[in-house]
């Protein structure tokens, strides 16, 4: 094995666990936002907390997405082995949607008119990486199929759950996302260890 092999295998490893770990505060998150006592009536911006207490839920979810970028982009470090150049730009695609995605969270008096753009740049992005990923037969089953999952989620379940004004539903559709954020990394971290 070739020392520039071990390297991408350590970065990918590397980055699989970053996303895991990531994924699972997400959806943790998710679940201490349903569980806040709200702290403000429905109709404000900042709901379930005050002002102070979103801007600072904000930061922690834009830190939160900065694991979620580096498990993707560990993804798209292992899709550039791909024969496809559409699962080359698809896996960077989606990086590119979840960096917007993290200034979005981090920028708070944004993330409600323009949240959307991000998360369907990101959710084509995967869908296009993880069909490309399939037809080449790259990147191991498990690994290209969560990443299609993680790309039709976004539009079966992600935007429709958000739409909705729901919170609850809302919050339950990102938990349930961060979840298969989680299982991304777990399952890049496991392929390289392989």
């Amino acid at each position: 094995m070739s020392g520039t092999t071990v390297q991408a295998r350590s970065t990918t490893d590397t980055g699989g666990w970053i996303c895991f770990w990531g994924g699972l505060v997400g959806a943790v998150q998710a679940v201490i936002m349903l569980l806040w006592t709200p702290e403000v009536g429905a109709d404000r911006y900042s709901y379930p907390m005050t002002p102070g207490g979103y801007v600072v839920a904000q930061l922690t979810f834009a830190v939160q997405h900065v694991a979620l970028l580096v498990g993707l982009v560990a993804l798209a470090r292992s899709a550039w082995t791909a024969r496809s150049r559409p699962a080359r730009v698809g896996a960077w695609a989606s990086a590119a949607g979840m960096a917007l995605l993290t200034i979005m969270e981090a920028v708070a008096t944004l993330v409600d008119s323009l949240y959307g753009i991000p998360t369907i740049v990101l959710g084509v992005a995967l869908v296009v990486c993880a069909v490309a990923l399939v037809r080449d037969r790259s990147l191991g089953a498990g690994p290209r199929w969560m990443v299609l999952v993680l790309g039709v989620y976004v539009f079966v379940v992600l935007l429709p759950g958000i739409v909705t004004g729901s919170y609850t539903l809302a919050r339950i559709a990102i938990g349930v996302w961060m979840l298969g954020f989680a299982m991304l990394g777990f399952l890049l971290a496991r392929r390289s260890e392989g």
